[in-house]
């Protein structure tokens, strides 16, 4: 089997049409409520046919979303944090990989537990519908610590990351038949410092 590639010199930019209205609740200091509706239209969106023979760039790709994004952030009296996210997505498109990149449902759900003045516990859980036969659903809990020093501070940081069995990548071996890479849950653990100083 051949395959061809070539440099297009002909294509013209993505454009996207964005529309939204939303709508907003808060509390001083202890509640925040958000609403959003919008509308997008993605046209001349770049391709790549990638039909087992050639991958040559068009601007044939065509996306029109719409949906609706709620959250909300709640600060109790005793200074836990929590706040919570869902979004319904619609998506019409001609480019079926296009198409596969996109969830119709999405939410989170997130905590902090101050542990001290200078040290605190958080956690979030973010997850979605069934995209190309899987999802990425994906866990984090992270305890910071804040050192004071003389005209800054030194942030520590250890963060455990959970990824259930789920996406790993996408590939489009054919835009007929759009698949998605698959791999095993995965934990991993992050250690960060860093330094602020003014």
């Amino acid at each position: 089997m051949i395959r061809t590639a070539s440099s297009p010199n002909h294509l013209k930019p993505e454009v996207l049409e964005h529309s939204e209205i939303s709508l907003s609740y808060s509390q001083f200091n202890r509640l925040q409520a958000d609403l959003t509706v919008f509308y997008e239209d993605y046209s001349d969106l770049i391709s790549e046919p990638f039909n087992y023979v050639d991958f040559r760039l068009t601007n044939n790709g065509k996306l029109q979303t719409q949906g609706a994004e709620l959250g909300v952030h709640h600060t109790l009296r005793n200074g836990i944090e929590w706040g919570a996210s869902y979004v319904y997505l619609d998506a019409e498109t001609d480019t079926p990989f296009e198409g596969t990149l996109r969830p119709d449902h999405a939410g989170s759900l997130w905590g902090i537990v101050p542990l001290g003045s200078n040290s605190a516990l958080s956690g979030v859980y973010y997850g979605t519908a069934a995209v190309a036969d899987g999802s990425y659903d994906r866990f984090d809990l992270t305890l910071s610590h804040r050192i004071h020093i003389q005209r800054g501070h030194i942030d520590l940081q250890v963060n455990y990351r959970h990824y259930p069995d789920g996406i790993n990548a996408y590939t489009e071996i054919s835009s007929l038949t759009p698949n998605v890479a698959l791999v095993d849950g995965q934990d991993r653990v992050f250690v960060t410092a860093s330094l602020a100083f003014f």
